[in-house]
């Protein structure tokens, strides 16, 4: 900025100097495009300034969104740690998804597990997918979950 005041300046000192009405008009041309310069650097530097506003407001969003996110990874890994134990060929599950209950679930796919009888009339208990799996009950589901803990 002090470049172009620093030409202005000596254009004005020129224009005092001069006494050549050719010579004066020209020096007048060079002022409006030196003026139109000026305009121009003030223009840059006040959206510049602008620029630098809106990056301070990104910063501290920034910030924060990063902030909410370490919030958000720490209750995921929290909320997704469940006690897993496998009893009589049957993966049993206590947690946040299972409302902190123990709950049979396939040991093949990971779905829940379903008691029905099977067609010899013995427990059974099976995946509620459909990969096939399932067992004969040793004793009833309580039991097994009660024997867990």
């Amino acid at each position: 900025m002090s470049t172009v005041k620093d030409l202005f300046e000596l254009v004005e000192k020129l224009l005092k100097r001069s006494k050549d009405r050719a010579d004066i008009a020209i020096i007048h041309e060079i002022q409006t495009i030196i003026g139109s310069l000026m305009q121009v650097q003030m223009d840059n530097l006040e959206k510049l300034a602008q620029a630098h506003e809106r990056n301070e407001l990104l910063l501290v969003e920034l910030a924060a969104l990063k902030k909410l996110n370490s919030k958000q990874e720490h209750l995921l890994a929290e909320g997704g740690k469940e006690a897993v134990r496998v009893l009589t060929g049957i993966e049993f599950r206590k947690g946040p998804r299972t409302g902190g209950a123990w709950l049979a679930f396939c040991p093949a796919c990971h779905m829940p597990a379903v008691t029905f009888e099977s067609m010899s009339g013995n427990p059974k208990i099976g995946c509620s997918g459909q990969c096939g799996w399932s067992v004969y009950l040793s004793a009833p589901v309580d039991v097994l979950i009660d024997s867990l803990a």
